[in-house]
């Protein structure tokens, strides 16, 4: 498997976000990789802040778009206990501890068991 850049992470982010604001048509474990990218994608920028750097604007467009197709979760869409385990924050990780605005009936019915 071809491990993708943070360019191509970011693009790959960007057209998720762009189609979120139609609404989100997957079902929960979809959604959790589909917030996962975001999570690579932060890690990769850590990595190497020249390109996070480059890469700034774009990914606080892309970050305000989905900010404004999303809302509150209760917990992290994988559950506490994973949260705990990777020492995911709502601040720091906070893609983890939103959910889209509209979402279909079996979404919504997979959130009713995230603990």
């Amino acid at each position: 498997m071809k491990t993708r850049s943070a360019t191509e992470l970011l693009a790959a982010w960007e057209t998720f976000v762009d189609g979120l604001a139609a609404g989100y048509r997957f079902d929960l474990d979809e959604w959790r990789n589909d917030v996962d990218l975001r999570q690579i994608l932060a890690n990769a920028l850590a990595a190497d802040p020249s390109i996070a750097a480059r890469l700034q604007e774009r990914l606080a467009a892309a970050d305000a778009r989905f900010a404004a197709a999303t809302q509150r979760f209760r917990t992290c869409v994988w559950s506490t206990r994973i949260a705990i385990d990777n020492t995911w924050d709502e601040v720091t990780n906070w893609w983890y501890f939103v959910v889209p605005k509209v979402g279909n009936t079996q979404f919504l019915a997979g959130l009713q068991h995230v603990t």
